[in-house]
């Protein structure tokens, strides 16, 4: 369809609904390849961050995920303009929309297959160390936090380190909102 003066003007004598699922099967491969491949650029593109919750979303492809998950863990250089995921801008920002795809997605997927699952066995005993650091990656931490496949794992890891996220609630007074969010998401009495 095409917008012609505010209205919808149908461009197929299909069905809609049929022709979408007709070009989605026939891009798959496509869509799927350009996201094993590209996912450090797409994760930091607010663009490309909506192309890979949409590729998760339709086709929930291991090796996608798999190399999302990869992305995440990529080594930053020095001399890099580049911040880590977690600390990056819109990337801290795709991590998390794909972690709340999960949290409330409606379908009960192959959970050892989910992008929660996959991100927390990567990270699993360096959850602060690696993506706590920042308060971007607090909001990411928060986030996994409420994904029950993972829930109680991460918060039991999370609850170890209660008074270092304490303190960098404590610490941080003009940048604190993922951190206090983190806190408030690990605490037993908020339950």
């Amino acid at each position: 369809t095409i917008l012609e003066k505010g209205e919808e003007v149908p461009t197929s004598k299909k069905n809609p609904d049929t022709r979408r699922m007709e070009l989605s099967q026939h891009l798959r491969v496509s869509l799927v390849d350009l996201c094993q491949k590209h996912a450090g650029e797409l994760l930091r593109s607010t663009s490309g961050g909506k192309v890979l919750r949409e590729v998760n979303r339709a086709f929930s492809n291991a090796e996608v995920i798999k190399s999302i998950v990869k992305a995440c863990d990529e080594k930053v250089d020095d001399d890099d303009e580049k911040l880590p995921i977690f600390e990056d801008p819109v990337g801290h920002l795709v991590v998390k929309h794909l972690l709340t795809d999960d949290a409330e997605s409606g379908e009960e997927k192959e959970k050892s297959n989910s992008f929660s699952t996959l991100l927390y066995k990567k990270f699993k005993g360096k959850l602060m160390s690696s993506i706590g650091t920042s308060n971007r990656g607090a909001f990411v931490l928060t986030a996994l936090a409420k994904v029950d496949a993972v829930k109680d794992d991460v918060i039991a890891e999370l609850l170890k380190h209660n008074s270092d996220i304490k303190a960098l609630v404590d610490e941080h007074q003009s940048k604190k909102a993922g951190f206090l969010a983190l806190w408030n998401e690990i605490q037993p009495s908020t339950k």
